[in-house]
């Protein structure tokens, strides 16, 4: 019973050793999940919850880091609907560098009560997991502009 307590407990503290090593090193906590997850990119936020009336354009910023030795090109983006635009296409991130990405959304009316979400998930030059930018609708905006 000891061997496996402390098995267990060298298993737990070589795990938190690794976490704070790429948490030290990369920054934030964000970068450090998606990094030991095996994402070449790590988008901050990766949503953002924003008040688009219908018919109004919103711009969203995400920060993209680079979480290679390499330089990664984000050559595009596979969006949900024709409602959502990214700017600033191509972009080429040096290693461990930061750049901002603008995402224009327009504003859809709530469908079935429920409040309209963005996706769009990124195409990056390098293998591994593609990060996802979510643009969520809170409705409150839709709900004062149809308030009687």
């Amino acid at each position: 019973m000891k061997a496996f307590l402390l098995h267990a407990l060298t298993t737990v503290l070589l795990g938190l050793g690794f976490w704070l090593i790429a948490w030290w090193t990369l920054g934030s906590s964000t970068a450090a999940l998606a990094y030991l997850q095996g994402y070449p990119v790590c988008a901050e936020p990766a949503s953002v919850t924003v008040d688009v009336r219908s018919g109004e354009a919103y711009t969203a910023e995400f920060n993209l880091r680079n979480l290679c030795a390499r330089p990664v090109t984000i050559i595009g983006a596979q969006c949900c609907c024709g409602c959502y635009v990214l700017t600033d296409l191509p972009a080429t991130l040096p290693p461990g560098e930061t750049s901002r990405l603008h995402v224009v959304v327009m504003g859809q009316e709530p469908f079935h009560g429920r409040d309209a979400a963005w996706h769009a998930v990124l195409l990056l030059d390098v293998p591994g997991p593609r990060p996802v930018l979510t643009v969520q609708s809170s409705g409150r905006a839709s709900k004062i502009a149809n308030a009687p």
